[in-house]
């Protein structure tokens, strides 16, 4: 699983960009956009706005 996220553009762009700190780790930064609807999609807007897509599976 961990893997698979390392290989998704969303969720590098949460780790390195929209929640750039080093004071939470790799897991608590993804747990923060994902414990809320409002936070996730501030998140995606924030991605989408940056010039990233979104692909569908």
């Amino acid at each position: 699983m961990e893997e698979l996220l390392k290989n998704d553009e969303f969720i590098q762009y949460i780790i390195n960009e929209y929640i750039p700190t080093n004071d939470i780790i790799y897991h608590e930064k993804i747990q923060t956009v994902f414990s809320s609807v409002e936070d996730f999609t501030k998140a995606m807007e924030s991605f989408k706005l940056s010039g990233g897509v979104i692909s569908k599976h």
